[in-house]
């Protein structure tokens, strides 16, 4: 099979070959327009083209490879597969490697990055923190590290935003916002916000982090932004697995709550709580979506094939990582440095409006 070449991918794209070089070298002497630029990552992603990292290497004095470090044992989650894909997408089509370096739990400084970075094996560093994991992860100690090694990063998911450096997010207020304002859209006047209690070694305590709390203020601003003063705004902590605390015993309480309170539309920190609220409702037998709204402020497969399906707000994973990566290639090539013209950024969530929220035709 012939190999794609770089004049193959500026005949796609309608440019010179020069101007296909200048893009995937992220040449810093040259401006080429956003649109230009887009139009040969796009050719060159859809003929395959692969460069030649070793002679590319030898030009510009740069591995092509970014590395990967991440914390709080994101591996794990299902939300880091959405992340490497958004990280390939971009790597590949200008022309980086990507390569998952070794993180030490214990102690960031043994970590495999510090070695990959001072033997010339990656040009920078991809770091996936955990936004929701501010109590556990050390990731004001990771950035010191990079910081100290002169390794340029971009933070993806983090929480410290420190000024100089680069942040690509998740805009959680916008997500609680958007989520209770599809509740009160769909006639829901009187929300509740169900949030987590995580136990602990002695007691249960509130789940808090900065991202729980941007959800829970963007669902009270969006009611308190409603024009309708019989809507209302509450929140209630409940333990996080209903079936360990007592399947009946939450019935009960939440019953009460409903009886009490007037509530017709939950909505649910996470998917997990989401679920376990439909569970709750259609054992009190309270008809979904007619007398009760449900919606959550994330997403997990398969969520479509629950009965009914459970209405959430998609979180950005592959649109973080995609900026976080394009970020970082852009301060290789000297458009931007590491430390001047730094931004925090903040991506939106996307509403899946399914059963829980609104009936459906074929119901």
């Amino acid at each position: 099979m012939k190999r794609v070449t770089i004049k193959d991918v500026a005949a796609l794209a309608g440019v010179a070959p020069s101007t296909v070089s200048f893009v995937l070298n992220n040449t810093a002497s040259q401006t080429i327009s956003e649109i230009t630029s887009r139009k040969v990552l796009e050719a060159a992603q859809t003929l395959g083209y692969r460069a030649n990292y070793m002679a590319s290497t030898m030009r510009s004095n740069q591995t092509k490879t970014i590395g990967i470090v991440i914390i709080s044992h994101s591996f794990y989650h299902l939300f880091f597969s959405s992340m490497l894909a958004g990280i390939f997408s971009v790597a590949d089509a200008q022309g980086y490697g990507v390569l998952i370096c070794e993180t030490n739990q214990d102690n960031c400084q043994t970590g495999s990055y510090i070695q990959y970075f001072k033997e010339g094996r990656i040009d920078g560093i991809l770091f996936i923190s955990s936004a929701h994991s501010e109590n556990k992860s050390k990731e004001l100690e990771y950035i010191q590290e990079f910081k100290d090694n002169k390794i340029p990063f971009v933070t993806v998911y983090g929480y410290t935003n420190l000024p100089g450096h680069n942040y690509v997010n998740i805009d959680f207020f916008q997500c609680g916002k958007d989520a209770c304002n599809c509740l009160l859209r769909r006639g829901a006047k009187k929300i509740l916000f169900v949030a987590p209690m995580l136990k602990t070694e002695t007691h249960e305590e509130k789940y808090q982090p900065k991202t729980e709390m941007d959800k829970l203020l963007g669902c009270k601003a969006a009611v308190d932004e409603s024009s309708d003063p019989a809507c209302s705004f509450n929140v209630l902590y409940l333990p996080l697995n209903f079936k360990e605390y007592g399947f009946h015993k939450i019935a009960v309480k939440l019953k009460k709550e409903i009886e009490q309170h007037g509530y017709d539309g939950f909505a649910a920190s996470w998917s997990t709580y989401g679920i376990q609220l439909l569970n709750i409702l259609t054992y009190l037998s309270i008809p979904i979506p007619e007398q009760m709204k449900v919606i959550a402020m994330d997403t997990l497969p398969y969520l479509e094939h629950y009965v009914p399906s459970l209405s959430t707000m998609q979180l950005p994973f592959f649109e973080i990582a995609q900026k976080g990566t394009d970020i970082l290639i852009q301060s290789f090539s000297g458009k931007k440095q590491q430390d001047q013209d730094s931004a925090i950024y903040h991506l939106p969530c996307k509403l899946l409006e399914l059963e829980s929220t609104m009936m459906q035709k074929y119901k």
